[in-house]
């Protein structure tokens, strides 16, 4: 009888686990630690300082985003972004945001990211007072 009821609630659990990876399926376990890994996205972008358009980012993975000259975007007039404040990455046609610990954080759609998260057209990201809406990622070069 206790061997039963130790399967049924094994089978509970992995039924719980399975529905919380499902339910956090943007979240990417093996974050980058160095650049992207496959072929270079095309990523198109608004930017956006308070609430204001400042231009249109039109570029490939990988992407640094801060306040540091060499970032391939910069946001210098924004004091609330870290120097190297995040990086859009590709890896297996897919694009994903990386917080590179900044200060301030990295938000996606309003949640704080943590590791690296799979971003999609549509998606806003918020750093410092600097938001960039994602309008349309290339799969492939």
């Amino acid at each position: 009888m206790n061997d039963a009821l130790l399967r049924r609630g094994s089978v509970e659990l992995v039924a719980a686990l399975a529905l919380v990876a499902f339910v956090a399926g943007r979240v990417r376990k093996d974050a980058f630690v160095g650049s992207s890994t496959g072929p270079p996205i095309h990523v198109v972008a608004t930017m956006y300082s308070h609430a204001d358009r400042v231009r249109e980012i039109d570029g490939f993975t990988p992407l640094l985003l801060g306040r540091a000259h060499d970032c391939d975007v910069v946001l210098a007039a924004d004091s609330d972004a870290s120097r190297y404040h995040a990086r859009l990455e590709g890896d297996d046609s897919m694009l994903f945001l990386r917080d590179l610990e900044s200060t301030n954080g990295t938000f996606l759609n309003g949640t704080p990211v943590r590791g690296s998260i799979e971003v999609r057209d549509g998606d806003e990201i918020d750093l410092g007072v600097t938001r960039l809406r994602i309008e349309r990622i290339g799969r492939t070069v």
